[in-house]
């Protein structure tokens, strides 16, 4: 009788117990795994939106703030796919500003500001993709909406009622465009 009591109180584990353990402890790693891989993704969402709000958002917005300002009898010595250059009291201090906007070849969307109070320029992205993918960043339109970017360059000043911004880029090796139709004011 000692001999069977022995064998009965041996403490271990039985296989069961042990799939038992092994099995839940799979279900928490693949809870735990997914949460993680829930994170990630919401950071590099976050990333993204960060990214293009700075590199498209921007440029967009400053872009629209410079071009509504323009009324008839505006000046531009520029107009073009990839180029638009206007001259602007945007300030209103009576004191014209030369504003130039570019999708360069080297990818980059730069801000040349002349006049005024202030000079300089600004470069916004490094990796614009309008001229490389042939999308034109500035379309000009009339007041009826009809395209007349292929017009003469008196044509577009005397016509021009809107312009539609658009900027392509890349992000993760995907092409990415957000695009802005600006109106000019008293057109």
């Amino acid at each position: 009788m000692t001999v069977s009591r022995r064998m009965n109180s041996d403490k271990g584990f039985t296989l069961t117990e042990l799939i038992v353990v092994v099995v839940l402890l799979g279900i928490v790693l693949a809870g735990a795994w997914a949460l993680f891989n829930l994170g990630q993704r919401g950071s590099a969402q976050s990333n993204r939106e960060a990214w293009l709000g700075r590199e498209v958002g921007v440029p967009l917005l400053e872009m629209e703030r410079v071009l509504s300002q323009q009324a008839p009898g505006w000046e531009s010595s520029v107009f073009s796919p990839y180029v638009i250059a206007v001259r602007t009291d945007r300030n209103r201090d009576d004191v014209y500003e030369y504003y130039r906007f570019e999708a360069t070849t080297d990818g980059r969307i730069v801000q040349t500001l002349t006049g005024g109070t202030s000079s300089g320029t600004t470069a916004w992205s490094t990796v614009n993709r309008n001229r490389a993918a042939s999308v034109p960043m500035f379309t000009y339109y009339d007041i009826d909406g009809t395209d007349i970017s292929g017009a003469a360059l008196t044509h577009i000043r005397q016509y021009a009622a809107s312009v539609k911004v658009t900027i392509v880029t890349e992000y993760d090796g995907k092409q990415v465009s957000d695009s802005r139709q600006v109106f000019f004011r008293n057109r």
